[in-house]
């Protein structure tokens, strides 16, 4: 396998992303944000939030731990740097 067929194998795969985030979230009614890390194949706030669950999981269990009030929600509202950590498998 020559360094030409393993460049191609690498650009056709989508990076992996650690990221510092700002992560808005409320509770009782008051707006907090604090800092927080990320990785996803996501660089995008707003794609970050929509589509990777796994993420956004992880950030909500962190938050709210055992609360069980009706209406958390967990938002991205920043990214301060990202660092591509690696590349997916698809």
């Amino acid at each position: 396998m020559d360094s030409k067929e393993s460049e191609e194998k690498v650009e056709d795969r989508h990076p992996i992303y650690y990221m510092n985030c700002r992560v808005a979230y409320w509770k009782k009614k008051i707006k907090h944000e604090l800092d927080e890390w990320v990785v996803s194949i996501y660089d995008d706030p707003i794609q970050i939030t929509k589509k990777d669950k796994n993420t956004m999981q992880r950030l909500y269990r962190k938050i709210y731990k055992n609360s069980t009030a009706k209406e958390n929600k967990v938002v991205v509202v920043r990214v301060f740097s990202k660092k591509i950590v690696g590349y997916t498998n698809y």
